[in-house]
């Protein structure tokens, strides 16, 4: 399951949850089916963006009190779910891929990935690498590796 947002409040009295996004695939929300809240599964009859929040209704949750109950749950979604195209994978597939240099060398291993606001950072053990082309030359999928060119 991939976490997609997390239930802020209800939004009217018919039960719709306001939920803070968290994730860039927005796409997830156009036409979702299902979603897991806390540890239930519901139907989601209705899902949009607006003003930079996700608005869903869902089986079962008809009025604000029932809705609210909800508050502070974390909304996952089937990774099938997630309209990824075909080269495109999530950053938590990357964990755990060695990191080598131009020369094949291997220096280190990818343990976490930061979002600093201003740049994607690599955490590699010992450095941290910036996630841009300059830096990152290639990632191969299949070795699971990392090609990188180490700042001079």
């Amino acid at each position: 399951m991939e976490q997609i947002g997390m239930v802020l409040r209800p939004r009217g009295l018919q039960g719709e949850l306001k939920i803070q996004i968290h994730t860039n695939i927005l796409g997830v929300f156009s036409g979702l089916k299902s979603v897991r809240i806390g540890e239930r599964d519901f139907k989601v009859t209705k899902s949009s963006i607006q003003n930079n929040f996700a608005y869903l209704r869902i089986d079962g949750v008809n009025d604000a009190n029932t809705a609210d109950r909800l508050r502070d749950e974390i909304v996952y979604v089937e990774r099938k779910q997630l309209p990824l195209d075909k080269d495109e994978v999530l950053a938590e597939d990357l964990i755990g891929f060695a990191i080598v240099n131009e020369k094949g060398q291997k220096i280190g291993t990818l343990k976490e990935i930061h979002d600093t606001g201003g740049a994607v950072m690599f955490d590699c053990e010992t450095f941290a690498i910036p996630n841009e082309d300059e830096f990152v030359l290639e990632t191969n999928m299949t070795e699971k590796k990392i090609v990188v060119r180490l700042p001079r």
